[in-house]
């Protein structure tokens, strides 16, 4: 717990991820060596010091994103992100692989000023620190601190390529709440999602994905805008 490390469903052990907390703007690399978290709306299992650095200890949970970085031969493994709808998935998985994506830094014309980089990286000294009534051990950590953008929640009930069948699922979700049905075009194909939202913080997001579920809505999922 001490460690810069994480737990996640599906990455392989051991994948170094950067996961970036949205609602503060920190990011930091862990390392995956462990399976979860099991529970409902939830991408990421970090430990303790990890959510310690991060800014997540004081309140448990945060609005995240998760992005897999590159393995020994330079190859981009994964992004980590909430899953998609059924129907989303198939299209996706039929849609053709891109090649690598490569990039390079150009110097600055002679006689122009360099604006400041966008981001800072600010590297956490290896000192004890107490959290709550425990002692966390000494951990060197980089964490880089980005602007924070502005994100909403919503809970998505399902996506369909046919309206009529998401126009049908939003009027059945009036009694939990105002439903709308959102077009999005993935791989070529349209979709309508059905989404309830925006929801202002995440314990009422699981509350409301907790009701979904408990009615027979299990493709029900969080997801961050």
């Amino acid at each position: 717990m001490n460690q810069l490390t994480a737990a996640h469903k599906t990455l392989p052990m051991p994948t170094d991820v950067r996961v970036t907390n949205l609602e503060n703007g920190r990011s930091l690399v862990v390392t995956i060596n462990d399976r979860g978290p099991f529970v409902h709306g939830r991408i990421i299992d970090l430990s303790r010091r990890a959510a310690q650095l991060l800014g997540v200890i004081r309140n448990g949970t945060a609005k995240v994103r998760v992005e897999a970085l590159l393995n020994d031969k330079g190859d981009v493994k994964y992004l980590a992100k909430a899953e998609t709808a059924p129907e989303e998935r198939q299209v996706a998985s039929a849609a053709p692989k891109k090649g690598p994506v490569t990039s390079s830094e150009l110097a600055p014309p002679k006689a122009m000023d360099v604006a400041p980089a966008p981001e800072t990286t600010r590297k956490i000294e290896p000192v004890d620190a107490k959290v709550g009534s425990e002692q966390v051990a000494a951990t060197d950590a980089k964490v880089i601190q980005k602007p924070v953008v502005p994100t909403e929640i919503y809970i998505q009930a399902g996506a369909f390529v046919d309206f009529n069948n998401a126009n049908r699922l939003s009027a059945s979700l009036s009694p939990l709440g105002a439903a709308k049905v959102y077009q999005v075009l993935v791989n070529g194909q349209d979709f309508y999602r059905v989404r309830l939202g925006p929801i202002y913080n995440v314990e009422e997001a699981d509350q409301l994905l907790a009701r979904l579920i408990n009615n027979g809505h299990t493709e029900a999922r969080i997801v961050i805008e």
